[in-house]
């Protein structure tokens, strides 16, 4: 597995996040708000994230913010089960856009093959980030 395929994917989790939901999701104080919010987030999607991850839909419930990816074939499904939990652990907090939801929702990236197929997921906790 080509480590740069690997990186990118990693930055991808991260990056995403600030680019289309970070300061409009926070600034809604109700769920109803938050919910339209995520409905006209994903008029603007499929939108490719990089060149083997695109985003297909957000979901939001009452507790979980759900990020729907899917992922080329040059991604090993092994690799990412093996490297993605680490680079999101370590990276999560580092980003004022995840830090910031973290502190409203739990996190899930759900990563999908282009039949659909589960490839893998993770999830970061509400209040992950703790300073």
């Amino acid at each position: 597995m080509n480590k740069k395929v690997l990186n990118i994917v990693g930055a991808t989790a991260g990056g995403i996040v600030g680019l289309i939901l970070s300061t409009t999701i926070m600034n809604y104080t109700r769920m109803s708000s938050a919910r339209n919010s995520i409905e006209e987030q994903n008029k603007q999607l499929p939108k490719k994230v990089d060149e083997v991850t695109t985003l297909l839909k957000m979901n939001l419930n009452d507790k979980t913010l759900e990020y729907v990816y899917e992922v080329d074939t040059k991604v090993s499904p092994e690799a990412l089960k093996a490297n993605m939990p680490m680079q999101l652990q370590l990276g999560a907090c580092k980003m004022p856009e995840i830090k910031s939801l973290l502190a409203h929702f739990d996190l899930k990236f759900t990563y999908q093959n282009s039949s659909k197929s589960p490839v893998a997921d993770f999830s970061l906790p509400k209040g992950y980030c703790k300073d």
